[in-house]
């Protein structure tokens, strides 16, 4: 048995200390070695008995052996008189000490240097019948559970700046209690102030949107299974800053009862609302690349229909022109021909048109143009299309209008607008219009009618291709989607007011340049 084992066999000798068995010296001695933090057994004196290992490499003795019965308690400076005197007392207490190994003197010899923080415990020793044999110092070094705490706070920093970036929210509470752990991003996810309590807060959740409140009350309500039960759910969270005052969070909440029997709360929530209005997105993208399939489809099969009904008149009314003789026949035959022609060679237009506009490479030509002249050459030219019930006429201003743009993409809009115009008017007026207003520096045309009309909900349709207002009347559907294109690239603005049954008024704006 070495000296250690040889002092404390003769400290818990019955002599000594009556409360340790004396056939167990083994067994003490492991435990006391073995013991996490730093023990020294002292008498009443305060004379040292044995040191355990870890006091040992805590205070870099050099020799132990020699340190036992020789170094006095009392007598370190780095002890108060207070302090001491309070052992001596037998007061059992726990105090912090700045620990200076330069002012340990000759009191035992060290290898450590510096100056440390250090947590003391004194502990009272009495013998069976209560009398005060010596204390127990038990050493742990600060520094030690200050540099755990620091990583603790570290981690949590980190953690929260994790939770932050990823806006991840983590929640733990007590149901009965209200004990909880939890995180500032848990609080900014759900609306909710950090100073709310968490248990009334998921009672009232006045931060849910109603229909997700009912939901997440009844899951509160249910009583956990042994294992623990885990729900996941999307819920709306009130949000003042977004156009529609609602975000997404995705909330995993696990119940389950701990050994009282009281339901503990983990809940892990994290905001979505990127991901939702990407999925809304992707849904808008897929639904008109269906829709745009569907009226491609829808495009070909009247395009087909469009490109043979003219082509069929052509070929009839060419072989009927060469076999009739009469005069009066020829002439109405190259009449349906000619208009047949002009047909066509519109719909090939058009088709063209729409492959300049897919590709990017319609070209534009600008120079000086007469909004007067423009107008009056265009219902001249037109105004043969329309039925006898109907006056096509321009309001011809006083004063011209000289404009710097695209004569020719200028007319080709024009003339789709005052064509339709003449499809949907059966009886009354078509008109040509146009006002200027200097402040905007620009000019607004107008097609004014007195057809059909246009329901609201199919206004919002008429610009886009592939779309006929009505199946029945010849065309491709393209003529308004491609002025809007041209329009839009001279750098002005198209749009439509109409009421059904009263007319409809096309207008187009052009920059007065």
């Amino acid at each position: 048995m070495n000296q250690h084992q040889s002092a404390l066999a003769h400290y818990t000798s019955p002599a000594n200390m009556k409360a340790v068995d004396q056939n167990n010296p083994h067994m003490f001695y492991h435990i006391f070695h073995s013991f996490s933090m730093g023990l020294g057994i002292y008498n009443r004196q305060g004379t040292l008995i044995s040191l355990n290992e870890q006091a040992i490499r805590f205070f870099g003795v050099l020799d132990p052996q020699a340190m036992c019965n020789s170094y006095n308690l009392f007598k370190d400076p780095n002890f108060d008189e207070a302090t001491t005197q309070r052992i001596r007392d037998g007061e059992a207490f726990d105090f912090t000490s700045h620990y200076n190994f330069h002012l340990v003197g000759d009191c035992y010899a060290t290898s450590r240097t510096g100056t440390v923080k250090v947590y003391f415990r004194i502990t009272r020793m009495s013998d069976n019948t209560g009398e005060d044999i010596g204390f127990i110092l038990i050493t742990r070094d600060n520094a030690e559970l200050i540099g755990t705490i620091s990583r603790l706070r570290h981690l949590e920093k980190v953690f929260n700046q994790m939770g932050s970036f990823a806006k991840v929210g983590y929640c733990r509470v007590n149901l009965q209690t209200n004990e909880h752990i939890s995180s500032k991003q848990w609080y900014a996810n759900i609306g909710a102030d950090e100073s709310v309590s968490i248990l009334e807060f998921m009672k009232t959740s006045p931060t849910l949107h109603p229909d997700d409140r009912d939901r997440i009350h009844q899951r509160l309500m249910k009583k956990p299974s042994d294992h623990g039960t885990i729900y996941r759910d999307e819920v709306r969270v009130e949000d003042k800053t977004r156009p529609d005052g609602w975000r997404w969070l995705c909330i995993n909440t696990l119940l389950e009862q701990d050994n009282r029997g009281h339901t503990l709360l983990t809940d892990v929530n994290f905001d979505i609302t990127v991901l939702k209005e990407s999925e809304q997105h992707l849904r808008e993208a897929r639904d008109r690349a269906q829709a745009a399939d569907r009226l491609k489809s829808t495009f070909l099969a009247n395009m087909s229909h469009e490109i043979r009904t003219p082509l069929n008149a052509i070929v009839g009314f060419s072989s009927l022109m060469i076999e009739t003789q009469d005069t009066g026949q020829r002439k109405e035959y190259h009449r349906i021909i000619e208009a047949n022609n002009k047909l066509l060679l519109q719909l090939i237009s058009d088709i063209l048109d729409l492959a300049k506009i897919e590709a990017g490479t319609m070209e534009f030509t600008y120079h000086e143009v007469s909004l007067n002249t423009l107008c009056e050459e265009m219902v001249t030219s037109l105004r043969h299309n329309v039925r006898e019930q109907v006056q096509m006429h321009f309001n011809r201003p006083p004063t011209d209008c000289l404009i710097r743009g695209d004569a020719n993409r200028i007319k080709q809009v024009l003339a789709n607008l005052l064509n339709n115009a003449a499809k949907f008017t059966l009886h009354g007026s078509i008109s040509v219009d146009y006002q200027r207003y200097d402040e905007a520096q620009l000019v607004c045309i107008l097609v004014k009618d007195t057809g059909i009309g246009i329901t609201p909900e199919r206004k919002e349709e008429v610009f886009n291709r592939f779309v006929k207002l009505n199946t029945f009347m010849q065309g491709t559907g393209l003529g308004l989607a491609i002025c809007q294109s041209i329009v839009h690239q001279m750098g002005g603005e198209i749009g439509v007011e109409s009421e059904p049954g009263k007319g409809s008024c096309f207008w187009f704006t052009l920059p007065c340049r």
